[in-house]
């Protein structure tokens, strides 16, 4: 059984140039339909949900593009706002901290031969630590749809130009309305060289 990741992460290889990948989904972000907002640069993207949309745990995607022989290797992760995963690091971290103080008061104190009270807080530290992970969990699990959203509305964009040459390959199949929401890159790409 594997541990849920925090903040998941995808990598995704597209077949043409970084400016070229990044302006398809530019154009995309810019539709006034689109239910996302967010800033793309020449080798980065910061994606999140629309304000009217967004809760507190609302998803934001970024990707890093790097130009590899092949094309542009994508490299994305999905995470909370930055202010909400920094609350997240500051407490997990005053946590630890704190473990680690009472470890050493702890310690001092069977030195000095009084009774090690201040041991018991380390398992509390634990706990507190144990509960922030719990936590960023449970916001990961509230904000699970619009991930999928996210991830859905991000690799439709990127591969906009192979569905473009699908529909116009074969324009009365019913297999084409359903590419937007349920195709992702690499079924895109395999449609293609049918």
């Amino acid at each position: 059984m594997s541990v849920p990741r925090i903040r998941p992460r995808f990598q995704t290889l597209v077949p043409c140039h970084p400016q070229k990948a990044f302006e398809k989904f530019r154009l995309r972000l810019q539709q006034p339909q689109c239910p996302f907002e967010g800033t793309v640069l020449d080798t980065f993207i910061h994606v999140t949900v629309k304000p009217e949309a967004r809760h507190y745990w609302s998803p934001v995607l970024m990707v890093q593009a790097r130009d590899v022989e092949a094309g542009t290797l994508l490299h994305g992760h999905f995470g909370p706002h930055p202010y909400v995963w920094t609350l997240l690091l500051a407490i997990a971290a005053s946590m630890g901290l704190l473990g680690l103080f009472v470890a050493m008061y702890g310690c001092a104190q069977v030195i000095l031969g009084q009774p090690p009270w201040a041991l018991l807080a380390i398992p509390a530290s634990a706990l507190g630590m144990a509960v922030v992970y719990g936590v960023s969990l449970l916001g990961q699990w509230r904000a699970h749809a619009q991930i999928l959203q996210l991830k859905s509305f991000f690799d439709v964009s990127i591969c906009a130009q192979e569905m473009a040459a699908i529909e116009k390959a074969r324009p009365q199949t019913p297999e084409l309305l359903q590419i937007e929401t349920d195709r992702s890159c690499v079924q895109c790409r395999q449609l293609c060289q049918r």
